[in-house]
């Protein structure tokens, strides 16, 4: 093989080896940016569902407040008088709407287990206010109490019982590794 040959050879083989180094280093800054952009994307949504699950407990917190100063009320009245002043259904109204929004955020943004846990936290707040408002209406139209002091604590120990279990789904979903929690 003459001398020539030999050269364009040895410069045809150094140009494939460069062209193909560069697609590998080209290829493998493409994923380690993918993996970066889904890594930063996973820690983002990661923030934001733990900025909801503080939300919705705070919310959850004032809603036991606003319940427990309209059952201390109600404790204290007399037959044939009626409770809820505007200053106590502003309070019941500004929990329920705090509650009903930081819900809205886990609903949209939770897996599974979350958005479960949300929405029973809800529905007991409901069962527990309209407990509360029946309890109300018995003191008012001079009714019997005791049955409807004994549903108000039932369904508030339902609302706490909703708390604890969106408490331990939202510990559970947040010690996942972000991967891990899409099918939750």
């Amino acid at each position: 093989m003459d001398q020539g040959i030999a050269a364009l050879l040895g410069a045809g083989v150094g140009a494939a080896g460069a062209a193909f180094g560069s697609v590998v280093t080209a290829k493998a800054s493409r994923w380690q940016v993918r993996q970066q952009a889904a890594h930063t994307q996973r820690q983002a949504q990661r923030q934001l569902r733990r900025d909801a699950y503080a939300a919705i407990l705070q919310a959850a917190e004032k809603v036991m407040e606003a319940h427990a100063t309209w059952r201390a009320h109600l404790e204290m009245l007399s037959p044939g008088t009626t409770v809820v002043t505007r200053r106590w259904q502003e309070e019941l109204d500004a929990a329920n709407r705090d509650l009903n929004q930081a819900a809205a955020v886990v609903m949209l943004e939770g897996p599974k287990l979350a958005r479960t846990a949300s929405q029973g936290l809800r529905m007991a707040r409901n069962d527990w206010r309209a407990a509360l408002r029946t309890w109300q209406d018995v003191v008012a139209n001079r009714g019997s109490l005791q049955d409807a002091q004994d549903r108000a604590s039932q369904m508030e120990q339902r609302f706490n019982d909703a708390y604890v279990s969106f408490v331990a789904a939202a510990t559970d979903v947040l010690a996942l590794p972000p991967a891990a929690d899409a099918g939750k």
